[in-house]
């Protein structure tokens, strides 16, 4: 076996250093990690049109409820307004969950950003807020998410991008 000269070495080191460069990602932030198992992943599809998910009553207390999470969706009780929201976080698009402990707050496993429960950012590297859905009441009282009809937040004042429900 023939030994490398140096030249050699440094290319080959130089190659390997640049391909790295290249295929970084997640890594591009201070104290960044890589995403965990099922956490932050990227999404596997485009999420539903629409999604029904329940009728008023089964949001009784307030807070994040993460039972549509496989619809790219969380839905959230804020007093007596019922909001949906995307549930990929706007710093780069991974999944986030509820922050460990608390039905009001969410966070991203990849870079830490967290969202209070309005969708707002809080900490960590996101700046936009997660963006509401649009929401429907049907006629046989169901509640529809209208994935389609999304909403910044300077738009959360339109009438479609939440519901009014009974007090609990």
């Amino acid at each position: 076996m023939e030994q490398l000269t140096r030249r050699q070495a440094l290319t080959i080191a130089a190659a390997t250093y640049a391909a790295c460069a290249c295929c970084a990602d997640a890594a591009d932030e201070p104290g960044a990690e890589n995403p965990p198992a099922g956490g932050g992943d990227k999404p596997k599809g485009p999420a539903p049109k629409e999604i029904n998910i329940g009728k008023p009553g089964d949001f009784a207390k307030p807070g994040f409820y993460d039972k549509f999470r496989d619809s790219q969706i969380f839905v959230a009780r804020i007093e007596n307004k019922l909001v949906a929201m995307s549930s990929r976080c706007t710093h780069k698009n991974c999944a986030v969950r509820l922050k460990d402990g608390s039905t009001t707050m969410l966070r991203c496993p990849c870079h830490k950003a967290e969202f209070a429960e309005h969708g707002q950012p809080v900490s960590g590297p996101a700046k936009v807020a997660l963006p509401r859905f649009a929401l429907k009441q049907n006629s046989d009282g169901t509640i529809t998410v209208e994935t389609t009809t999304s909403f910044a937040e300077k738009q959360w004042d339109d009438p479609a991008a939440s519901i009014t429900i009974p007090a609990a």
